[in-house]
């Protein structure tokens, strides 16, 4: 995340449940846009982060009762707008259950997506439905071509991905030893 974005990503998760009312009353009278955290040529309405920072909040209980039914609508509303973050976080919802059926088409659809944005949790996860082949058909190529592009990014869980592709289904040990040890 860029630092601007990050700084009000967290000012905005810490506001006190009494103030949310008010922020979101501000937000709709401004027409504010700051830069999408995975791209930094698009620019998003501040309302459609509010919108995924909703999401987070129903979805680990802060400051509002957790529930992951209003965490998928809000992270909806949000990846519908082209929030690359809540198009991944919808990705993680549908490949794990939470608050949804599982379903690893949509999965794939909503990491397809994000991944398009250089979103590295959209990568890490169109990787894995690849190389599991939920959603899609397995095709381990791919899983290296989007794991590489996370790990390119400094994502651990895909040089650590990375390192396994190499030990079982490669058989390259000497590859498998470099990205454990990146990792």
């Amino acid at each position: 995340l860029e630092s601007g974005i990050l700084k009000l990503h967290l000012k905005v998760r810490l506001i006190h449940r009494r103030n949310w009312v008010s922020c979101i009353a501000k937000v709709r009278a401004s027409n504010k846009t700051i830069p999408s955290p995975n791209s930094g040529f698009l620019k998003l309405p501040l309302k459609v982060m509010l919108k995924h920072n909703l999401g987070s909040m129903y979805q680990t209980g802060m400051g509002v009762k957790q529930d992951s039914g209003k965490a998928h609508d809000w992270y909806l509303k949000a990846a519908s707008q082209g929030h690359a973050e809540a198009q991944a976080q919808l990705g993680v919802m549908y490949s794990e259950g939470q608050g949804v059926k599982h379903d690893f088409v949509k999965a794939h659809g909503w990491f397809l997506k994000a991944s398009s944005q250089g979103n590295v949790e959209g990568q890490f996860g169109l990787g894995g439905v690849y190389y599991h082949g939920d959603g899609a058909k397995q095709n381990y190529s791919k899983a290296q071509e989007w794991w590489l592009k996370a790990a390119s990014q400094g994502d651990v869980r895909a040089q650590g991905s990375l390192g396994l592709l190499c030990l079982t289904v490669k058989k390259d040990y000497v590859k498998a030893r470099d990205w454990f040890l990146k990792a």
